[in-house]
């Protein structure tokens, strides 16, 4: 078990990881953050030894896992450069700002033989996974559906990004949806896509649909141009289950409805937090269902979406 955690990158996200690794009876020795006003923020909520540079602080906390929790456009030259270490990381997504980038990581985690999760907490929802057991598997669904949408005007009036960030933070924020998508589908190679940009200068709208690699339907909707609560269905043989939101899940075999319970971890930490850092700390990730290569799939279907809207 991993028991010495170290965090690079302080805010909301990393605050969840601690509260599920110390459930876990992890110490956290350590966190790392550039800005100051973060680092203070650390020291008053109970992280007794914060760094300015991450190298520094891994040299000296000599940890026995790292949580990365930086800006996704930074996470790629942050990986880059404590992969050579060979220490355990659960990194938040994406891992880059393109497929290319993501790859690099698997030669160079490869190179120093450095195991990787990707922190994709929508796998691990206990609803999730208590449905595809419903579903006698993942081999048993049958179709997909996913209706996503993004809020640029949020970002560009509420958060005061740019155009170019607004462009990156909602292909931040689509892998998560896109993830399900082959989490659930399986490997897709067929795809259709339809998209159409309405300008102003975020008003996208796209479509991917098509037939995976085991013969299941799928259809990815999304919309920037209305903002809807996140929606995932799939289903079996006379079986449906529909997840909105995402941590709920309604099920419905033949014309009998139950909803299903989320388990106690669940309700008592962020969804899918807890299953994950346990998945992490434990070391049951280091196989291809939750490394980088795992997330190939969706990082070339959001490359595919997002080259027709370039800016």
């Amino acid at each position: 078990m991993l028991k010495n955690i170290v965090i690079i990158g302080y805010g909301n996200i990393a605050r969840k990881h601690i509260e599920v690794l110390k459930a876990l009876g992890c110490n956290i020795a350590a966190t790392s953050n550039r800005s100051v006003e973060k680092r203070d923020m650390a020291m008053q909520e109970g992280i007794s030894m914060v760094y300015s540079d991450y190298h520094q602080m891994i040299q000296k906390e000599k940890p026995d896992g790292i949580i990365v929790c930086v800006s996704f456009w930074n996470m790629f030259t942050v990986l880059s450069d404590i992969i050579p270490y060979g220490i355990p990381i659960l990194a938040e997504k994406p891992t880059g700002t393109s497929l290319a980038e993501h790859k690099s990581l698997q030669v160079l985690a490869s190179k120093y033989k450095t195991p990787i999760m990707v922190a994709l907490n929508r796998r691990h929802y206990s609803v999730l996974n208590k449905a595809i057991e419903l579903a006698g598997g993942k081999q048993n669904i049958t179709n997909v559906l996913i209706e996503w949408s993004e809020d640029p005007f949020h970002l560009a009036n509420k958060k005061k990004l740019n155009n170019e960030l607004i462009h990156k933070t909602i292909f931040e924020n689509t892998i998560h949806g896109l993830d399900l998508l082959t989490y659930l589908a399986g490997e897709i190679s067929d795809i259709n896509i339809s998209a159409v940009n309405l300008g102003d200068p975020f008003r996208w709208i796209m479509n991917i649909s098509g037939k995976s690699d085991t013969n299941t339907i799928y259809n990815f909707n999304s919309s920037m141009d209305n903002f809807v609560p996140w929606r995932v269905v799939f289903y079996a043989q006379n079986k449906r289950f529909v997840f909105a939101p995402l941590e709920s899940c309604e099920y419905t075999e033949g014309k009998q409805k139950t909803v299903i319970e989320p388990d106690s971890k669940d309700i008592s930490f962020k969804a899918g937090f807890y299953n994950q850092a346990n998945i992490f700390v434990n070391q049951a990730f280091v196989s291809n269902k939750y490394d980088l290569a795992s997330v190939n799939n969706s990082m070339l279907l959001a490359e595919k979406l997002y080259e027709q809207f370039m800016i």
